[in-house]
């Protein structure tokens, strides 16, 4: 991105009332946790669809297999928030608020008090009743 194209994208945000941003994987790729479904992706090579590896009725008839998949492929507890978590923070805390459809919680490690994870987090779970 020029330099122009970035002082003219400061100026939006602070003219701005209110943003929203809506943000996935490819924010939290720079924090070393990659995406879902490119080449190098979490799904890359599975031999089933991910919403069956990931679905209530694997995770009760195959809870090995779950749990197993998870840590092994979408649990990162030493990844740290980049510089575009802190900077959505850093706007999200003056004037706006985060959807994030990521699920390791890096925006709220970067202080951001205006998140709403679409699916939830991997750090606070509960079982179904």
């Amino acid at each position: 991105m020029k330099q122009t194209d970035l002082s003219e994208l400061q100026k939006e945000i602070d003219n701005a009332k209110h943003i929203v941003f809506l943000t996935g994987a490819g924010v939290s790729t720079h924090s070393g946790i990659p995406d879902y479904r490119s080449k190098n992706g979490i799904y890359n090579g599975v031999q089933e669809s991910p919403e069956t590896i990931l679905s209530e009725n694997t995770l009760y008839e195959r809870p090995e297999f779950f749990y197993h998949f998870v840590m092994n492929n979408m649990y990162f507890p030493k990844a740290q928030p980049n510089l575009i978590h802190q900077k959505i923070a850093q706007i999200c805390n003056k004037k706006g608020d985060l959807i994030t459809q990521n699920i390791d919680r890096l925006d709220t490690k970067a202080g951001n008090k205006h998140v709403t994870e679409f699916h939830g987090n991997l750090y606070n779970t509960r079982g179904a009743s």
